[in-house]
């Protein structure tokens, strides 16, 4: 390795920047912001639009109660949703607890539990097995909108979720690189 990129120069030239996952989409926003980031179905969203829509859902879980460290649990198919979770949930200074659609529900019961999840999102289809087996960790349920945009009462909808947030500024970073930001179960 060579020697001169370590120590005081690299601080000095920037290479000591820390790295997340959070840092990539702000920086896509900021480069690329007209530029497609996701199609999901019929959907389509710009880089701007979805830091817009990772902002919001940020805030609204600190609006929720999420606190650092706190779990959010999403048990939700693959969706321009879940893919805002990825970002939102450490941008609010949670943990993503993505679960697997395809569990149990004794199973996903389990992990929200044994994580300590606060809140959990998913599809209609896959909370409603899970009526009678909610941890006592989860305050909230959250259902996101069917492909049709419709909800079935599962849960809080997703739309009255992130009317709770806002679309002030986040810095898109955590506390420390080193952070937790997801738990995955396997």
């Amino acid at each position: 390795m060579n020697a001169s990129l370590i120590g005081p120069a690299s601080r000095r030239s920037g290479l000591d920047t820390p790295l997340t996952p959070l840092r990539f989409l702000g920086r896509a926003a900021e480069v690329h912001p007209d530029h497609a980031a996701v199609v999901d179905g019929d959907r389509r969203s710009t880089y701007r639009e979805l830091a817009a829509h990772v902002t919001r859902l940020a805030h609204a879980l600190r609006a929720s109660g999420i606190e650092a460290g706190d779990r959010v649990a999403y048990l939700a198919t693959n969706s321009l949703e879940l893919l805002v979770a990825h970002f939102a949930v450490p941008l609010a200074g949670g943990v993503l607890v993505a679960t697997n659609t395809r569990l149990s529900p004794d199973e996903v019961a389990y992990i929200c539990g044994h994580s300590g999840a606060a809140i959990l999102l998913g599809d209609a289809p896959l909370l409603a097995p899970l009526a009678d087996q909610q941890p006592v960790t989860i305050r909230e349920v959250i259902e996101l909108p069917a492909q049709d945009g419709a909800y079935t009462g599962a849960g809080t909808s997703y739309a009255d979720l992130l009317a709770r947030g806002s679309d002030a500024p986040l810095p898109w970073e955590v506390d420390d690189e080193d952070s937790v930001i997801s738990i995955n179960y396997t």
